[in-house]
């Protein structure tokens, strides 16, 4: 008999209908589980990533022998749950554990485990003594899944974790990349489909809610009184920030353009020597991202963006005007407030479609993305527009490159072009699929 985990939360509201990507997460799990001898792999990452659903694929292919789903509750209730899938599983006549070390002995040898939510059990100085004197043992293979990065990131890499180094394989799984959420909404227009990443990037769950891509489908699952997103983001900062208002302030000013730390520190009015402790966590959690100038720099280029497309897009166009969308009034972005939002993720999404790329910036000068090929530099600019004018944009180019040594050569990306150039490669969204 097979056993799994339930989805929670999005999950109970659709059924689950697309699964791409994660090859590589997948071959990782089965490599382990195929192995000889205990394993232990730690699986983690944000809410509504597919954490659970890649676990559904994979006992698909794999059979699971037990698995449980942890609540937000205490000890007692955990334990009663865990005992009670091990009583079904293996039809004792009865089982009532007191520890989870009792119930860990009950299960026979080579047996694979997973225990989703690990996060919410306070039992991992336990779990140490079960790893270490009877899983290893027993030859168990136990895959530990949580939705609270931090700690989950403290348990296998801090060095005080009772489980540090116990780990025999350990896996982020991150958002789809955006050739991923093409082959989700394989066959349709690329433009629905780019701004429709802009807004939930790479989420499965929030790639669910919007079954057709597209700026309307977007702004109805963010700004209608019955949307599911619309509340998403006050859910997903209550439990990862529940008593600092500091953190939303700071995403806020990221998202309105502050980037340098000084001026967000000005922007939230605290001392900017306080400001990095808190960018440094915000970037732990994946809520924003440190970026460098391409050619390196030092601590004066330090800027900072937002990182998730989800959050970046609710803050913006939903959370400022939450109590009036809760009360039913339609608030909807001018079609220049989105554009202007659009542009700064599309710079994002050519970047993150070259192998090596980033962006690079000086006192006179600011290049949307420099690509490097071998050891050529592409340096390439994005505009989120229609008929394009290259040779001016080029000229732009031309400038920025005065301060860029080496071969090196130009790209542009626009929705279409008024006047292509021949110094320059001029690709549309439809060469970016």
């Amino acid at each position: 008999m097979k056993t799994f985990i339930n989805s929670i939360d999005l999950s109970e509201l659709m059924e689950a209908k697309r699964f791409v990507g994660r090859k590589d997460e997948m071959d990782l799990l089965i490599n382990s589980l195929n192995k000889q001898g205990a394993e232990l792999i730690i699986l983690y990452g944000r809410r509504r990533v597919g954490k659970t659903r890649l676990l559904e694929e994979l006992s698909k292919r794999i059979h699971i022998d037990l698995s449980l789903m942890f609540e937000e509750a205490d000890y007692t209730t955990n334990l009663s749950k865990f005992a009670q899938k091990i009583l079904e599983r293996y039809n004792y006549p009865s089982f009532e554990p007191k520890t989870f070390r009792e119930a860990f002995l009950s299960i026979p040898e080579n047996t694979i485990i997973i225990l989703d939510e690990f996060s919410y059990i306070q039992t991992i100085g336990e779990f140490q003594a079960i790893w270490e004197e009877v899983c290893k043992k027993k030859n168990h293979k136990v895959i530990l899944c949580g939705s609270m990065i931090r700690i989950m990131e403290d348990m296998a890499y801090s060095i005080k974790s009772p489980l540090y180094g116990r780990a025999t394989c350990i896996i982020k799984l991150m958002p789809l990349k955006f050739a991923e959420v093409v082959e989700w909404y394989k066959g349709e227009d690329i433009e629905d489909i780019l701004t429709t990443y802009f807004c939930v990037g790479g989420i499965p769950r929030y790639l669910e809610l919007i079954d057709t891509p597209g700026e309307k489908e977007v702004l109805n699952a963010f700004v209608d009184k019955n949307s599911i997103l619309l509340r998403e983001g006050k859910l997903l900062l209550k439990e990862s920030f529940p008593s600092s208002e500091i953190y939303p302030k700071i995403m806020f000013a990221l998202s309105k353009g502050c980037t340098e730390p000084v001026k967000i520190a000005n922007e939230i009015h605290i001392p900017a020597q306080q400001i990095s402790k808190y960018l440094l966590i915000l970037c732990d959690y994946g809520f924003a991202e440190k970026r460098m100038p391409f050619f390196g720099g030092g601590k004066k280029d330090v800027r900072y963006y937002m990182a998730d497309p989800f959050f970046e897009y609710w803050i913006r166009f939903a959370w400022l005007n939450y109590n009036e969308i809760e009360n039913g009034k339609k608030i909807i972005p001018t079609k220049e407030q989105l554009n202007s939002y659009y542009g700064r993720q599309f710079e994002k999404t050519v970047r993150e479609s070259y192998m090596k790329a980033g962006t690079q910036w000086g006192k006179d000068y600011d290049i949307d993305v420099v690509a490097q090929d071998g050891k050529k530099l592409i340096l390439i600019e994005c505009k989120w527009q229609k008929e394009v004018d290259a040779d001016e944009i080029m000229r732009k180019l031309t400038e920025a490159g005065k301060f860029i040594s080496g071969a090196k050569s130009y790209t542009i990306y626009a929705k279409s072009y008024k006047r292509k150039t021949k110094d320059a490669e001029c690709y549309t969204l439809k060469d970016l699929r």
